[in-house]
């Protein structure tokens, strides 16, 4: 039941208002989380605070958190619109420009202007590229979704 309808309103265009890691939002993460947290203790039945670890509940059920969640959703987003499965131009995400000096693909990495506010930093159009270019090859040069989205399932990413 939490799968199918609680966790998508939840979700919801996440990949665009993605809270940042600064304090005044800690408030609304955590509304989120408790969220599932409420959720779990109802899928498992565990109602009883005392002897029951949410975590544990989490890994049982084989849910993952809202922020890797989150994460996840913004890799695949930002694939979607490189290989042009959405309708945002891929020119937004601009390429570094040619440099003599190419170590470790830098050639294939973003720029990324500084952002001067953190909300900026936090949007899709700064974190993304970032998020992006830290994937290996072989995984970014990947244009089927259904492929790329199979290869990113093991890999734990930092929002």
């Amino acid at each position: 039941m939490y799968t199918t309808f609680i966790r998508p309103i939840v979700e919801y265009a996440a990949t665009a208002w993605d809270p940042h890691n600064c304090k005044g939002l800690q408030k609304q993460r955590d509304l989120l989380e408790s969220v599932q947290s409420k959720s779990a203790r109802y899928a498992t039945g565990q109602w009883k605070r005392q002897g029951s670890s949410i975590s544990g509940m989490k890994a049982q059920l084989q849910w993952e958190s809202l922020q890797e969640r989150r994460a996840q959703a913004r890799i695949l987003m930002m694939h979607k619109v490189k290989y042009g499965y959405v309708a945002i131009p891929s020119h937004l995400l601009v390429l570094k420009p040619n440099t003599t000096m190419v170590t470790r693909g830098a050639v294939n990495k973003h720029h990324v202007p500084n952002a001067r506010i953190i909300p900026r930093e936090r949007s899709f159009m700064y974190a993304a590229p970032t998020m992006w270019d830290g994937l290996p090859p072989h995984m970014t040069s990947e244009p089927d979704h259904e492929t790329f989205r199979a290869l990113l399932s093991p890999v734990v990413l930092v929002a």
